[in-house]
């Protein structure tokens, strides 16, 4: 009975220890992005977010679909263009 009772407290005790998830909650401009995601057809690449770990704090990166990129790349580039022009 005794041993019942002590094997039965370990299970509750690692039960209630294990529970707790480590899991970071979500932020919810994340929630918002992944909506706004499903909602648009597949993109080439496909759109995506990727969660790491950085000094203790969840960061996120999102890569786009690859006509935004190449278009962002060209306004960083005429920028960069015109200052060494400007020079």
């Amino acid at each position: 009975m005794k041993f019942k009772i002590i094997v039965l407290s370990c299970i509750l005790i690692l039960s209630f220890g294990c529970s707790q998830t480590t899991e970071p909650e979500i932020p919810g401009w994340v929630n918002n992005l992944i909506s706004d995601f499903k909602a648009q057809p597949v993109g080439n690449p496909p759109q995506s977010i990727w969660q790491y770990e950085y000094k203790e704090q969840f960061v996120y990166f999102v890569l786009l679909n690859a006509v935004i990129n190449l278009a962002l790349f060209m306004i960083v580039m005429e920028i960069l263009f015109v200052h060494l022009m400007a020079e």
